[in-house]
């Protein structure tokens, strides 16, 4: 507990941003996460708001309103802010400016003092290349020889300013529990797998 003036203040809430290119491993720690997360947490997927952000703002190229996927992600996280809970955002912020309209956007929604903490999940890019090839989910219209090599490109392409983060966390080699124990340790989540 915080004392300010005589009156016993609650600590901040906390918002937490784990980011990373595609691939990197970011939806499989939080899911693990998420399963096992105690009541005062949640954990806001911000790919969540991908495909209505896209419906939404079409015919608008993809770079221009990819922006619009991190404030509705910062709407839902100041809205469970607002009931008590601190929150995970887990999803590819990639710069300063979609940071900034997160946070902006959770403002919105609550006004009240906010922890802040950013970790860039790290890793290989041929290890993430790898990943991402093997998941026919991922890009369907990729195929043939020259798969890898696209992905390749859009890690470059997406690659997260790492000026962001607080804290990096490397996955390379890493099982998807490990890395979920290392961000949840950053975080100050309490999660046993």
């Amino acid at each position: 507990m915080l004392v300010e003036q005589g009156q016993v203040m609650s600590p901040p809430l906390k918002l937490c941003v784990l980011t990373g290119v595609p691939g990197s491993g970011k939806s499989s720690a939080a899911a693990l996460i998420a399963h096992d997360i105690p009541g005062n947490w949640s954990v806001v997927h911000a790919d969540d708001f991908i495909g209505p952000t896209f419906e939404w703002f079409r015919p608008k190229p993809w770079v221009e309103i990819r922006q619009y996927h991190t404030i509705f992600a910062g709407w839902s996280a100041g809205w469970h802010l607002s009931q008590g809970r601190n929150v995970l955002v887990e999803g590819h912020v990639k710069d300063g400016k979609e940071l900034r309209h997160l946070v902006q956007s959770t403002k919105v929604r609550y006004d009240g003092p906010i922890d802040r903490k950013v970790i860039w999940l790290d890793g290989d890019t041929e290890e993430i290349v790898a990943r991402l090839t093997a998941n026919p989910f991922r890009e369907p219209s990729w195929t043939g020889p020259d798969r890898p090599a696209k992905f390749r490109f859009w890690i470059t392409e997406w690659a997260v300013d790492p000026t962001l983060a607080d804290v990096v966390v490397d996955s390379r080699g890493k099982s998807p529990t490990k890395v979920a124990l290392e961000v949840a340790g950053e975080f100050g989540i309490p999660f046993r797998p």
